[in-house]
């Protein structure tokens, strides 16, 4: 940031069954959007997360769907990719699964 500060974002994906997820997003001097309810569909082995419009009318997303996949590594953890992770929108990303 101009002043100095780091800038942080977190990315929180709720699985609520197998067609809808949520995502909340926290942020500390990070701009973001697309957080709220999601569709889920498959693709192949992944999980793609589309932002729900019908559901998210006072949010916007300028992201075209899907915005967020999800998919198991070889070892069994769960990896996550998006264009929306602003400082490095390429490759897939390990997650800390919360129970």
């Amino acid at each position: 940031m101009i002043d100095g500060q780091i800038a942080s974002i977190t990315w929180n994906i709720t699985i609520k069954d197998d067609e809808n997820a949520v995502v909340t997003v926290s942020s500390w001097h990070a701009p973001f959007t697309c957080d709220g309810k999601y569709i889920v569909s498959h693709e192949g082995k992944k999980l793609a997360l589309s932002w729900s419009s019908n559901d998210n009318l006072d949010t916007e997303c300028d992201m075209p769907s899907p915005q967020i996949f999800l998919k198991k590594s070889p070892i069994g953890k769960v990896l996550v990719h998006s264009k929306l992770f602003i400082w490095d929108p390429n490759g897939w990303k390990n997650t800390r699964v919360i129970r």
